[in-house]
């Protein structure tokens, strides 16, 4: 029908205008940004390094606990195996749960907000798990931990779209999503040290909970990055 999808390159030139000209808009609430950002723009904004921030402190509490929560559960907290066994399996489950819901939320509220507020998920999941050691409270924690993790992988990604576009998006997502799982595999290794020399994995836990309390600050005080094409180009010399 020789049309064309907004917000591209091909979509703006039909319409007889330059993409960077196009205003970002909000769609049910949510900052949808239309202009080009380049991996090097936005590796310049504060906004891309205080979300790598948080979801790296998000694998590092999630990528800590997947690998140590078994150990735990059925040594210093006292569950039977199969309970432990049960929850790993049901952890996952809620992950797939997260990232709908997560990528539901992402076109209706600011994804930095409910960013934020999946972090503080994982550390009220890390709270129930060091302080109630009954069944039910391990439930509460698989579903906040798995729901929270699920969730923030989604938003994650919706939030780096809403604030850089999608002309660049793969380099943008590639910049944070690598940055940010190096963060993430130090913690199997760290949880295991930081439990053999205290004797127990509570210090180590708690470390997780604190950079979850961190993660969502960094998420809640990430401002909407500020396209300005003139700062953005290049000049060009006279003559």
């Amino acid at each position: 029908m020789s049309q064309h999808i907004d917000g591209t390159e091909v979509g703006a030139r039909a319409a007889g205008r330059s993409l960077e000209d196009t205003p970002a808009r909000p769609v049910r609430g949510a900052y949808k940004c239309l202009h080009p950002w380049t991996t090097g723009q936005a590796a310049r904004t504060s906004t891309l390094w205080l979300i790598v921030l948080t979801f790296g402190f998000s694998d590092y509490v999630f990528l800590g606990t997947l690998s140590h929560q078994v150990t735990y559960l059925t040594g210093e907290a006292g569950v039977s195996a199969s309970a432990a066994a049960g929850a790993l399996a049901l952890m996952v489950a809620f992950m797939a749960v997260g990232k709908a819901g997560g990528g539901w939320l992402a076109d209706r509220v600011e994804p930095r907000k409910t960013l934020g507020l999946m972090s503080l998920m994982l550390a009220a999941g890390l709270l129930v798990l060091l302080l109630w050691h009954v069944t039910f409270a391990l439930y509460v924690y698989v579903v906040l931990l798995g729901v929270g993790f699920g969730a923030s992988m989604s938003q994650t990604s919706a939030t780096l779209a809403n604030y850089y576009g999608r002309t660049n998006l793969a380099g943008i997502m590639g910049l944070a999503h690598g940055t940010a799982v190096l963060l993430g595999a130090l913690s199997t290794t760290l949880t295991g040290v930081i439990r053999d020399a205290a004797g127990s994995y509570v210090p180590a836990f708690v470390v997780m909970l604190v950079l979850a309390v961190v993660g969502a600050a960094c998420a809640f005080s990430a401002p909407i990055p500020q396209w300005k094409p003139s700062a953005q180009r290049k000049p060009v010399a006279d003559g």
